[in-house]
């Protein structure tokens, strides 16, 4: 059962476009996200839509063709922007669930999952995972553990997990960690923090079974 939270909805729409990205930086990575990201679903053939789930303002949107992306965020302010940074890009108007992302193929978490806990997370997974066609899972973050503050007083959360942890969570629904590179942000240069991106894909067997036909009584 999920633990009673504050209304996230509400603490996001409260703080406007606060805690989006360190200190409002359009690139706090110093390098390409979207080169990144084309790199990656290149290298391990990951397929399109993509469902951008925390898409916040719109700033990774542009990596993907307009016919490849699906973008939401819990945050209306930050939706409003999305969208009006990417017009010809299609986001959804109420939380995803499993059996209306029909041709979804893939999930980007970029910098979401560490400002949840661990029930929560499990909570967005068994939503998604109904998606007939989800095949895979990116997550991208600074993984590591050492980083974790709990609640704070405001309400923000910094729930960082370690690589393991992510691989513990998705095995919960059947996906297999894929493989794993880290990148050095900018923002954190002093305190050598790099971001993980982790890849991780339905189990075979479940691809099978979803793929099978159904045979008659």
């Amino acid at each position: 059962m999920t633990r009673v939270r504050r209304n996230l909805k509400f603490w996001w729409t409260q703080n406007g476009l606060d805690y989006i990205t360190p200190a409002h930086k359009e690139n706090p990575e110093g390098w390409s996200v979207a080169l990144m990201l084309k790199r990656t679903w290149t290298d391990h053939g990951l397929g399109l839509p993509v469902l951008d789930f925390g898409c916040g303002r719109g700033r990774l949107t542009h990596a993907f063709a307009p016919a490849d992306y699906v973008g939401w965020d819990i945050n209306p302010v930050a939706m409003a922007l999305a969208r009006s940074r990417n017009p010809e890009h299609f986001f959804l108007d109420r939380s995803p669930e499993g059996g209306d992302l029909g041709i979804l193929r893939t999930v980007l978490f970029y910098t979401v999952l560490q400002h949840l806990f661990d029930d929560e997370v499990l909570e967005i997974l068994y939503r998604l995972k109904g998606a007939p066609k989800l095949d895979g899972i990116v997550i991208v973050e600074i993984m590591d553990r050492r980083l974790r503050r709990g609640e704070l007083a405001n309400g923000f959360v910094s729930h960082n997990r370690d690589l393991v942890e992510y691989v513990d969570l998705l095995e919960k629904i059947n996906f297999k960690f894929i493989d794993s590179e880290s990148y050095p942000v900018d923002h954190y240069a002093k305190q050598g923090h790099k971001a993980t991106v982790a890849v991780f894909k339905k189990c075979e067997e479940q691809i099978n079974a979803a793929s099978a036909p159904v045979s008659p009584d």
